[in-house]
């Protein structure tokens, strides 16, 4: 599925029109699916384990559109974060806790993609092991969330320059293989 059909199935309905032009935008509509796949892991960890439109719909998030946040995150916005910042803003300790919660990320991923798969085709409902990796990523999840939400973001919003969210957006849209801005 292509890039266009499948944010837009996902409900954010992010072209790369939104890339370009609202990048942080574009960012935020990230958070927020984000957070819904927390749920939908939450529910899957607390339940059977018999959902599988939700399983379908968070193996999609973690195999396509989790990767390309955690590059936005890494490669554009914590830099720029980390040049645009003043002293006053005391970002360091939030761009490290947010750099290792990437990390994590990237490290727990496969292990949730394995354990849903597993309950895609097993007849049996998830067990404890598998409640716990499911409970534990989407809560580590939310924690990031929340300090990009609270301090990550509205930073970005007040500090990062016309030219940093020009340069945040394009290399957000190439990461989609989107490779040229859109004429008007």
């Amino acid at each position: 599925m292509d890039n266009d059909k499948r944010l837009q199935q996902n409900g954010e309905g992010l072209g790369p029109e939104t890339f370009l032009q609202a990048p942080l935008r574009a960012m935020t509509a990230q958070l927020v699916q984000e957070r819904e796949i927390c749920v939908m892991i939450e529910t899957i960890a607390s339940s059977d384990g018999r959902a599988p439109t939700d399983i379908g719909r968070v193996l999609d998030f973690l195999r396509h559109d989790l990767p390309l946040q955690l590059q936005d995150e890494a490669q554009s916005l914590l830099p720029m974060l980390r040049k645009r910042c003043k002293p006053d803003d005391d970002i360091d300790k939030a761009i490290a806790r947010l750099t290792a919660d990437l990390e994590h990320a990237k490290a727990k991923t496969p292990q949730v993609i394995a354990v849903l798969e597993g309950l895609l085709t097993s007849p049996k409902p998830a067990d404890d092991d598998a409640r716990l990796v499911l409970a534990d990523f989407a809560a580590q999840a939310r924690r990031h969330l929340a300090l990009e939400n609270a301090v990550a973001m509205p930073l970005a919003r007040l500090r990062l320059t016309r030219k940093d969210r020009t340069e945040m957006g394009e290399a957000m849209a190439q990461r989609r293989g989107y490779s040229k801005p859109l004429e008007p």
